[in-house]
């Protein structure tokens, strides 16, 4: 039925009804100040909506295959998304806007980020923390493309000043 519901804990009464997602949902997740829910689906997209009104504040389109996983950062300016396209997709949660996507093996079906905002995990299986690592490089250039890497992903996950 492609929803997602909101439920009083107590009464068990529905508080929202989430409807916008063109294929099943495969995850839901609230953001970590409670402003926001997240929702990601076998339609290709990641959703993010206002947890007192429901109302849909964007779409994260970006993904070729449904999105498996979603997660906003400790701080809810960040949000990460898994896809079984293979991908890690960093989004800014306030914009909507893509920031950085990391390649991935395998169906991701699953994704966190650590409480200091510096780290994520993905699973695809055996979970993995993230760092992609080239085996074709020397060691030199290994620690330079980890150094680069890191900030970028840094980058991506804590927020600048405009």
């Amino acid at each position: 039925n492609h929803l997602a519901k909101v439920w009083d804990a107590v009464s068990g009464n529905t508080l929202l009804t989430l409807q916008g997602h063109n294929g099943a949902i495969t995850d839901v997740a609230f953001s970590l100040d409670g402003q926001d829910i997240l929702t990601a689906s076998h339609d290709a997209t990641a959703k993010i909506w206002d947890a007192v009104s429901g109302k849909e504040r964007s779409t994260l389109k970006g993904h070729e295959r449904r999105v498996s996983s979603i997660a906003s950062s400790p701080d809810g300016d960040r949000v990460i998304t898994t896809s079984f396209d293979q991908t890690v997709k960093v989004w800014d949660m306030k914009k909507g806007k893509e920031l950085l996507t990391l390649p991935g093996t395998g169906r991701l079906i699953a994704a966190s980020i650590s409480p200091d905002g510096m780290r994520a995990i993905t699973e695809n299986g055996p979970s993995s923390f993230w760092e992609a690592i080239d085996p074709t490089l020397n060691k030199k250039e290994f620690f330079e493309d980890q150094r680069k890497r890191y900030a970028e992903w840094a980058d991506a996950i804590i927020p600048q000043s405009e």
